[in-house]
C-alpha cells in the first residue's frame, strides 16, 4: 500500500545520501507517476510523508507525471536540461 511505498522511498533516499556523499551537491528529480488517478495526493503530500524537506539536497524538485498520457514529461525534461546547464556553469 501507500505507507509501504513511502517507507521504501525514505529508505532509498536515506541509503543514497549515506552511501553517496556527492548526491547532496547534485540536482535530484523526484517523479510522481499516476497523477491521472483520483487517489493521487500531489507533491506536497509526498514530500511531507517521505520527509523530503528534511533531506539535505542542494537542488531538488518533485514533479507529477502520468506515464500513460505523458503529462508532466515535458516539464521533467525541461528541468533536467536546466539542471544540467546550471551544473555545467557551476563546475
Amino acid at each position: 500500500g501507500l505507507m509501504k511505498s513511502v517507507l521504501e522511498v525514505k529508505e532509498t533516499i536515506s541509503g543514497l545520501i549515506q552511501n553517496e556523499s556527492t548526491i547532496k551537491s547534485q540536482p535530484v528529480l523526484f517523479l510522481l507517476n499516476k497523477n491521472d488517478k483520483a487517489e493521487f495526493k500531489g507533491a506536497d503530500y509526498v514530500s511531507e510523508k517521505c520527509e523530503l524537506t528534511e533531506v539535505d539536497l542542494q537542488d531538488s524538485v518533485i514533479l507529477p507525471i502520468c506515464a500513460l498520457d505523458q503529462s508532466g514529461i515535458d516539464a521533467a525534461l525541461n528541468w533536467i536540461f536546466y539542471a544540467i546547464e546550471e551544473n555545467a556553469k557551476n563546475s
